[in-house]
């Protein structure tokens, strides 16, 4: 089911977007990304955005490249706090394969396309710039398909945006943050916010240095007045030893203390004694991540996304629709979960093998920050594991696939998912998971259906739900598919089971090198060396 272990390296070199010197530029091929994106870090964690959204006209992207849409300079918050990004809005049905629904439109979603039909042609701006929120990020979860609240979009629009000189000070203005900072020690200390020196909103002499705060701990909160991309950190120690009594002990002792950078929504926070007598904030999730943390996790989803929307019409296949549910043949399920006269089970036995999945922290593909897969590997039993891949699940792929002679390539053992799990729609490897089969082993305490979603090869959405028994044959290299909605229950696990065709010679090279591939990073506006 995985294919991200076997190119994880790959992607160091794999960005679908624009890159220069300092700054990245995403190029949204549809708001499934855009979500994933923002998805990519966990809720508390994640960022503001803003998107220039432009057309095909030959005057429209000829503007846009006049505005210097970009962070090149380094005159922003880093990636982990804003993204930058842009979306064609003109030609998304041409430049997807399979059939495009409503909620795939990022102009139609956040409003913009009833923001341009409100205006006449000679007032409306092309390209237009999207402020979206820190609110929205967090408010959209963990489904890709939530449609969360747009009434704190902004549009830029420099005819009625007369105050600011640029859209970057227009993006700045909207980057304020107040914070409410409080303390739960009866002691007095000061907060200090050192702006980003490339803020144009911060004129020299009125706290480009930065600016002190006295935090009174006879007041709920004191209010400190930042931009995303501040520096804040404790500059005056609580005075909490009696024999530190002098200011400027405290603050000669408060020089070891970090400094962190002021994020989207980091509207309150409370002061916390750090080891070694250092003073600080707790900021939660934001500690791990860093900008090449983000980048590279973004790389990853890219790549997915990209590789959703160009394999599945280079690559050969042979259903109509590229995948089928039956149920296990005689025996099977048996020998899975529950010992029979003849075989020992895989999940009772080894249970106590069971461990949780490792993943690559710029793995996307699982919501595995959040929620932790776990293994109960079939190499326990390798003769079985092999005898059930070859003489049982062999032949029945074999024939679904026309007579194919297959080689057995994988079979990794027995997934368990949990509560809030999730698996983003994907295709898998191309050199080993050619034909495969997905064994439906367990389920526990289900509230709602958790389906496999597939985008058949005719293009269309299907939602299979599987019972414990039953089984779903698909050619995984090229077949869209996952489970990208949050599981709701206890425990669902799965088998897979991979095989190729012993005359297979595909490689994820040659897609890429192939004329319809090209065809189609072109349309996605993607050049192969974006990609490698």
């Amino acid at each position: 089911m995985s294919f991200l272990r076997g190119w994880i390296s790959l992607l160091f070199f794999a960005f679908a977007i624009c890159e220069g010197k300092g700054g990245v530029l995403y190029e949204l091929i549809y708001r499934p990304l855009f979500h994933d994106l923002i998805q990519d870090l966990p809720i508390g964690a994640r960022f503001a955005s803003v998107i220039a959204l432009y057309n095909d006209t030959k005057e429209c992207q000829q503007q846009l490249k006049a505005l210097n849409f970009h962070n090149d300079d380094n005159d922003l918050p880093g990636l982990e706090h804003l993204m930058l990004a842009q979306y064609e809005m003109s030609a998304l049905k041409d430049r997807i394969w399979h059939e495009v629904e409503d909620h795939m439109d990022i102009a139609a979603t956040l409003g913009v396309r009833k923001y341009v039909e409100s205006k006449t042609p000679d007032t409306c701006e092309c390209p237009l710039l999207v402020f979206v929120p820190i609110d929205y990020a967090n408010s959209l979860g963990d489904d890709y398909l939530t449609t969360p609240d747009t009434s704190t979009i902004k549009i830029w629009d420099s005819s009625s945006n007369g105050q600011f000189s640029s859209w970057k000070e227009w993006l700045w203005d909207l980057l304020k943050v107040d914070i409410k900072i409080s303390t739960d020690k009866p002691f007095p200390l000061q907060v200090t916010v050192v702006p980003n020196p490339k803020n144009p909103l911060v004129k020299d002499g009125s706290g480009r240095n930065g600016k002190a705060y006295k935090i009174n701990p006879s007041q709920s909160h004191t209010l400190v007045q930042a931009y995303t991309g501040d520096q804040i950190f404790v500059s005056v120690n609580p005075e909490t030893n009696n024999q530190v009594k002098s200011k400027k002990e405290r603050k000669q002792r408060a020089a070891k203390n970090p400094k962190y950078t002021v994020a989207p929504d980091m509207t309150k926070l409370l002061v916390t004694e750090l080891k070694d007598g250092q003073w600080g904030f707790d900021v939660g999730p934001r500690q791990r991540l860093t900008e090449e943390l983000v980048r590279r996790r973004h790389a990853t989803t890219v790549m997915t996304h990209v590789r959703n929307l160009v394999f599945p019409i280079v690559l050969p296949h042979h259903d109509p629709l590229g995948f089928k549910k039956i149920k296990m043949p005689k025996g099977l399920h048996q020998r899975l979960m529950a010992r029979t006269l003849f075989a020992c089970t895989f999940y009772r036995d080894y249970y106590d093998t069971r461990i949780a999945e490792s993943w690559e922290d710029e793995g996307t593909q699982l919501n595995y920050f959040d929620v932790k897969s776990h293994m109960i590997s079939l190499d326990n039993r390798w003769e079985e594991r092999d005898a059930i891949a070859n003489d049982v699940v062999r032949p029945i792929l074999a024939d679904w696939s026309g007579g194919s002679e297959l080689e057995f390539t994988a079979f990794y053992g027995i997934r368990e998912y949990s509560r809030n799990a999730l698996l983003r729609n994907h295709v898998d490897r191309t050199e080993t998971h050619v034909y495969s089969a997905i064994l439906q082993v367990a389920q526990t305490d289900i509230d709602s259906p958790w389906p496999l979603e597939i985008i058949g090869f005719d293009g269309k959405r299907y939602l299979i739900n599987l019972k414990p028994g039953e089984m779903v044959l698909y050619e995984s290299h090229a077949l869209i598919h996952g489970r990208p909605h949050p599981f709701n229950g206890t425990l669902f696990s799965n088998a897979f089971c991979h095989f190729k065709p012993t005359a297979w010679q595909w490689t994820t090279g040659a897609v890429w090198k192939h004329n319809e591939a090209k065809n189609a990073l072109k349309k996605l506006h993607i050049s192969l060396n974006d990609i490698f």
